[in-house]
């Protein structure tokens, strides 16, 4: 028999700490939208158990992770991950950016341990069903572009309409969904690959951005008591604009809304078509991998390192200035021949599998994980257990482009395949030990 218990509660961030997922004039918060949230799941078949906690965070590190984990009785046993929103603060800092300050960490890592624990008290025998579903309506956009020129653009940057051939790929992820239920409660699970940086550097307040606008349009649909745990999928290339269409909504709260309210709408369509997925064991893997390093060119690094000595010079990469970026090429160039050492991870609840990867992930890896898992139920989750940075196919390298930029990624190009290698290894094994 399948148990579960589901707990949230409000992450303790005062006003006033740094933002994260945009170099901003101003990082400090100055008031909060909406409540972050700490979000944890678990699952019991009886002598072992496994959880996923879903923390409204931009990014969390495995330094971070580890902290966490220790402070909560068999914390190995789940994965940790952030919904990745960018109005969310900052555990650790990016691009030399600021972080929060250490007593918000630890009341962060306090209620991540309070709330697991709640959870466990909470459980229950479930049922459970999987779905997947489309959107209707076109949320998600490849944000690589292709120029008639041969090089290569991002969505957001500035470009005359008739500069860009086509983008470099395409986006047609499906939404997936786990729904619980049980007498009392209620619980969906909803996995979906997209940027939530629709509020972007001209925010000023906490949010989960689109993802508390799909639950409280599910809660409008479902009803009060169901309760939404919104897991990112591998959106390292995808997020909302659409270039082809330049009077589309582009920021701000409104634009937010309205993603939010179509994916629950294409949510609603998968509990409509979702079928029974039974379930009575549980497992985790962790999966140990060390990627290959970047190589950092010689003239970009000295260039880094010119930019270190003259600070006032503002020559900007995709809209980020050249001074943030250097100090992270710099040290990267000093592992270059070392490999970074990582963890993926694989969940299974029956045979549902939930794959964990340490960093933002293009697409392409998820598309290939969907031909490995074929008709088998499945969810992805990117930014889970470590932050990594960019983790992108190996097509991007010779596309160029920011994912695949000094600094923003440190791994070189056929990481990301040996990553999901490994993974849909650890996956095999653990299956076999079940």
């Amino acid at each position: 028999m399948m148990m579960a218990g589901y707990a949230e509660q409000v992450l303790p961030v005062p006003s006033g700490q740094p933002m994260m997922g945009h170099t901003r004039v101003r990082y400090e918060a100055r008031l909060t939208h909406d409540p972050l949230l700490c979000k944890a799941l678990i699952f019991r078949d009886g002598c072992r158990e496994v959880g996923i906690v879903m923390l409204d965070l931009c990014m969390v590190d495995a330094e971070f992770v580890a902290e966490a984990k220790r402070a909560i009785a068999n914390g190995e046993a789940l994965l940790i991950a952030a919904t990745h929103t960018h109005a969310g603060p900052a555990v650790f800092s990016l691009y030399e950016a600021p972080v929060m300050d250490t007593t918000v960490r630890q009341a962060i890592i306090d209620t991540i341990a309070h709330t697991v624990e709640l959870a466990r008290t909470r459980t229950t025998s479930v049922q459970l069903r999987y779905g997947s579903a489309a959107c209707a309506t076109p949320i998600g956009f490849y944000r690589r572009l292709g120029k008639r020129d041969g090089s290569t653009a991002m969505n957001w940057e500035p470009f005359a309409p008739d500069e860009i051939a086509s983008p470099l790929g395409h986006f047609d992820a499906r939404v997936r969904v786990l729904e619980l239920s049980t007498e009392g409660s209620h619980v969906v699970v909803v996995n979906y690959p997209l940027h939530p940086a629709i509020l972007d550097y001209t925010n000023d307040r906490y949010s989960r951005d689109y993802p508390y606008y799909l639950e409280m349009s599910l809660k409008q649909m479902l009803g009060e008591n169901t309760q939404v745990l919104f897991a990112n999928g591998c959106c390292g290339n995808i997020n909302h604009i659409n270039y082809a269409d330049p009077d589309s909504p582009r920021r701000g709260y409104a634009a937010s809304e309205r993603v939010g309210f179509i994916l629950a709408s294409a949510v609603m369509e998968a509990l409509r078509t979702a079928s029974a997925c039974d379930a009575d064991r549980v497992g985790r893997a962790v999966i140990p991998i060390e990627l290959e390093s970047f190589g950092v060119p010689e003239d970009l690094l000295m260039r880094a390192r010119r930019a270190l000595q003259e600070p006032q010079r503002q020559d900007e990469t995709d809209g980020l200035p050249f001074t943030l970026q250097a100090p992270s090429i710099v040290r990267l160039a000093e592992l270059e021949h070392e490999k970074l050492a990582t963890t993926a991870s694989v969940t299974c609840i029956g045979p549902l599998a939930v794959f964990g990867f340490p960093g933002e992930v293009t697409h392409e890896i998820e598309r290939e994980l969907a031909g490995l898992a074929g008709s088998m139920p499945w969810m992805a989750i990117e930014l889970a257990d470590d932050a990594i940075g960019y983790i992108a196919h190996r097509d991007a390298y010779a596309e160029g482009g920011y994912e695949v930029q000094a600094g923003a990624t440190k791994v070189a190009s056929g990481a990301a395949e040996a990553m999901l290698a490994h993974a849909w290894e650890g996956y095999v094994h653990l299956v076999g030990r079940m």
